[in-house]
């Protein structure tokens, strides 16, 4: 799993529309971390499903950097208790080739 400011190549996941959304769009990196330990309290079967896509396919989380990181960190700690290692870092913008679709949501290639 990688994570990124904007869509770039590989699998991308959209984090405006996905459960981790936080409620108020003016939340700072501390209440966002506080929100997604609430949602995982009340949800964690919703970070283990991040893991497992991230398991599946090359992902990147893709969003406002500063919640990004916040996710990703949350999603690879999920991974690390289960044994899995899905960490690979920031990943740099580039040519969207396959977007993901389903689950989640496709985002645009323009």
């Amino acid at each position: 799993m990688h994570y990124a400011a904007e869509a770039c190549e590989g699998f991308c996941w959209a984090l405006a529309t996905s459960p981790f959304w936080p409620p108020d769009a003016s939340m700072g990196v501390d209440e966002y971390r506080g929100y997604l330990r609430a949602l995982y309290r009340q949800q964690p079967q919703a970070f283990v499903a991040l893991a497992c896509d991230a398991r599946e396919r090359d992902l990147t989380l893709v969003g406002p950097l500063e919640w990004v990181v916040v996710l990703y960190d949350a999603a690879v700690a999920v991974a690390r208790i289960r044994g899995w290692e899905i960490g690979g870092g920031a990943r740099e913008p580039g040519t969207v080739h396959v977007i993901v679709s389903g689950r989640y949501v496709a985002l645009p290639t323009t």
